[in-house]
């Protein structure tokens, strides 16, 4: 796996961090699925029930809230669930990229850990961006996997 490392200011606006930018322009470009769009509207799993088995044409972003403050602030005030103490949520939502995604496809998770959407879905990890914020701010670390060619 390739790591790499980056400092970059905090944002709520997680696509706009000048790191975090360059390895989504790098990697999958400026259009891809996002099952956790900001502003928060629908829950995630909600959103995915619509898209058919192998539908998903493009690539996938995971960037859901982090912290159990935004979990209540945004997501969860926009009826969604949440994932932090939640693992049977988070299971069902990598259940549910995996469902969607064609082979070959990647797929980016952000957060504060690198769990991904793992081996047992059929994704392998490729790279790593640890980006550094500074000061009282946690890293943020954007884990890149690719959908393996053969799904069994």
């Amino acid at each position: 796996m390739n790591i790499s490392r980056a400092a970059a200011p905090a944002s709520k606006n997680t696509f706009t961090i000048a790191p975090i930018k360059r390895f989504l322009n790098r990697h999958v470009g400026r259009e891809f699925f996002e099952p956790f769009p900001y502003p928060f509207i629908q829950d995630a799993l909600e959103m995915m029930a619509h898209i058919p088995d192998r539908g998903l044409v493009g690539h996938c972003v995971v960037d859901p809230p982090y912290s159990d403050r935004q979990l209540v602030d945004k997501y969860k005030a926009a009826g969604g669930f949440s994932i932090m103490g939640n693992p049977h949520y988070w299971k069902l939502i990598k259940a549910e990229i995996a469902r969607i995604m064609k082979p070959g496809n990647k797929v980016i998770t952000m957060g504060w850990t690198t769990t991904g959407i793992g081996m047992r879905n059929g994704f392998y990890k490729t790279d790593l961006l640890i980006v550094n914020h500074g000061a009282q701010h946690s890293d943020t670390l954007i884990l890149l996997e690719k959908r393996a060619q053969v799904i069994y």
